[in-house]
């Protein structure tokens, strides 16, 4: 994705973040957020009712990623792309294309990263490099109308129009679209990822199907605030077990070590060293959580909004929850994406009850590295 504020340290990265931090933490409205994940809700059912009476089963993936796509467009880069209601949507499309040209081989890069600069031998990579650079021209497309057409006073300080500023200033043309690429997939991807998690675990839950409707009972569908949804405890401690079972980057390769970082008296991290870090091996310790570990129970978190929060923040502060990673380097949109996600979770549960497809096997991708 080139040089971005995922990939960026010391200096590099807290210019990029003065750039964007405004825009990605602006107070927000969530009436749209709540429309788009009605209109979400509404697909699943009609898409199975076109699909009755010969076939009942409704593949989640292509509508809630059409969701996130549409929502990240309007609330970060100011612009309207109707994904959920239309199928055809350019930018849509070569983000799945992407997705099955990286998950072939994605076990190995990760394991070996020095071999990315090898990446134009692999046909798989190959591919996922076009996709990209397909989804930037897209994203610059859409964007570019905005140089063009001033934002209203109310937009002005959406993300995209502090990125276009720091462009006409000091942000080189190649950062500038490496951070418009690199937050669009974030952005996108990793909000669906958390969703279709959480309707898995769902189906395998039905009783918390029928528990949160009756939470959110009172929640009126037209006036409810994101105030009025962050203090639900049962739907709050339902995301946040999502999140620490399923965090949507389960593990990063990020880091090469400049020189030799001692550890301990014993313990060398040699120069020259990838270092990566894995959000899943941390948030399924059963020495922090308890042996019942893997086990999808929201009540750990607590009965009370209070509870719950005061949970999630000391989990974070000690680093045994690490999906919005932490500290200095925390994920800037975590609180949007938290909300994002317990407004589609509500109204996926007001409108709709969901079972598995019984022919749907659960496959996971298993890495192996030598002792």
């Amino acid at each position: 994705m080139g040089e971005n504020i995922i990939d960026a340290h010391e200096d590099e990265w807290r210019y990029i973040a003065s750039v964007m931090k405004s825009g990605i933490q602006r107070p927000f409205s969530i009436d749209s957020l709540v429309k788009k994940s009605q209109k979400l809700a509404s697909l699943f059912l009609e898409t199975q009712r076109l699909n009755a009476p010969s076939n009942s089963v409704v593949t989640v993936d292509p509508l809630t990623h059409r969701w996130s796509v549409s929502t990240y467009c309007e609330y970060f880069l100011d612009v309207k792309v109707e994904c959920p209601e239309r199928s055809d949507v350019r930018l849509e499309k070569p983000m799945g294309k992407m997705g099955d040209s990286v998950i072939p081989l994605a076990p190995l890069f990760t394991e070996f990263p020095i071999i990315e600069r090898l990446w134009w031998l692999f046909p798989h990579r190959r591919r996922a490099f076009g996709y990209v650079y397909e989804i930037e021209q897209q994203l610059v497309s859409y964007t570019e109308q905005h140089m063009k057409n001033p934002p209203t006073p109310e937009n002005a300080d959406k993300m995209i129009h502090g990125l276009q500023r720091a462009r006409a200033e000091s942000l080189s043309e190649y950062r500038y679209r490496s951070n418009l690429n690199m937050l669009f997939i974030e952005g996108t991807e990793n909000i669906q990822i958390a969703l279709t998690s959480a309707m898995w675990e769902l189906t395998k839950n039905l009783d918390l199907q029928s528990a949160v409707p009756d939470e959110v009972r009172n929640l009126l569908p037209a006036t409810y605030s994101g105030k009025d949804i962050n203090n639900l405890p049962l739907l709050t401690s339902l995301c946040l077990e999502t999140l620490r079972l399923y965090p949507p980057l389960s593990q990063l390769v990020g880091r090469y070590a400049l020189d030799d970082m001692p550890l301990d008296e014993e313990n060398v991290i040699p120069k020259g060293t990838w270092v990566s870090w894995s959000a899943y091996g941390v948030q399924t310790d059963p020495n922090v959580w308890g042996p019942r570990v893997r086990k999808f129970d929201p009540s750990r978190w607590g009965t009370t909004i209070e509870q719950i929060n005061d949970a999630f923040r000391m989990h974070q502060a000690k680093g045994n929850f690490i999906t919005f990673n932490g500290y200095t380097r925390r994920c800037l949109g975590s609180h949007f994406a938290l909300t994002q996600f317990k407004v589609v979770l509500c109204e996926l549960l007001r409108a709709l009850k969901w079972t598995r497809d019984p022919s749907y096997k659960l496959q996971t991708t298993v890495v192996c590295s030598p002792l």
